[in-house]
């Protein structure tokens, strides 16, 4: 039994290693195939990697969805996991994104999808699958994962960025159009500026400009710096650092779990034993 368990680790291992020298082939094939001098020499050989690669991969994940089956007697569970602790439906979010990935990238081997999209476009878009590298890394997971969650944060941090930029549009029109319109002429160059000054890229320049003829004008590109730049951008960091730590924090719950139910199947098992080698006693005696 142990033996048998360990071969088949070996061998799970070595598809593992398998599937990411494959998905790391296919990053390389998709930045060659944006290199003009390289499609001329190997167009064909890159075209024929990567439909191979696309009829592996579909393979890959039919298997996958028929284990997941074997297991549970239901296809469905490989996208659903069910319900958590909490009542809450839990979907393997992961396979669902595998599954499209590959989907997606089976749909190019068809000549209509070429066609559609054109045949540069689906040779280049054949390379999709390197997407799949982000579920093979566990601390790329968390990542993605702490984005996804942070989503209706960051959704409500963007009307307060949005009111930001409009009182500021709003103000710095009124200001300063009349004497840099190149920087103030209407809502969007106002927009543009703000962003541009947010970002730190080249303000100096917007505010050595500014200061010409507005001389107190740093006290309006100041406030706003330090309200968007360094209070708001930080409160963005700070939902996606809890959001990342919530995640690690639910994910050493369920490894926890996950050990002490094996904990108790041995314990369950164990008694069994106990159990039966006292009646082999009690008739031995």
């Amino acid at each position: 039994m142990g033996k048998n368990t360990g071969k088949e680790k070996k061998r799970l291992k070595a598809y593992e290693v398998f599937i990411n020298v494959l998905l790391l082939l296919n990053l390389i094939a998709a930045i060659l195939m944006t290199m003009p001098q390289v499609m001329e020499k190997w167009e064909h050989e890159l075209d024929l990697f990567c439909d191979i690669s696309i009829v592996i991969f579909t393979i890959e994940i039919i298997v996958r969805m028929i284990v997941a089956w074997k297991k549970t007697g239901n296809l469905w569970h490989f996208f659903y996991k069910g319900k958590d602790n909490d009542g809450l439906s839990e979907w393997n979010s992961w396979n669902i994104f595998d599954f499209v990935v590959t989907l997606l990238s089976l749909l190019l081997l068809f000549q209509f999808t070429a066609d559609i999209v054109g045949i540069r476009a689906a040779r280049v878009l054949k390379a999709i699958n390197v997407l799949r590298i982000i579920d093979r890394n566990d601390r790329m997971k968390i990542i993605t994962e702490s984005l996804f969650k942070s989503v209706p944060y960051i959704a409500g941090m963007c009307v307060y960025f949005l009111m930001l930029y409009l009182v500021y549009a709003i103000l710095g029109i009124n200001l300063y159009r009349d004497t840099n319109p190149e920087y103030f002429q209407d809502i969007g160059t106002a927009f543009y500026t703000l962003f541009k000054t947010m970002t730190l890229d080249s303000w100096t320049d917007i505010s050595d400009t500014l200061m010409e003829n507005n001389p107190h004008c740093w006290i309006y590109l100041v406030s706003f710096i330090i309200i968007a730049a360094y209070l708001l951008l930080n409160i963005v960091v700070g939902i996606l650092l809890d959001s990342m730590q919530e995640i690690r924090k639910k994910r050493h719950r369920k490894e926890r779990d996950d050990r002490n139910r094996k904990i108790d199947e041995i314990q369950i098992q164990l008694d069994e034993i106990k159990s039966l080698l006292q009646e082999k006693e009690g008739r031995i005696s």
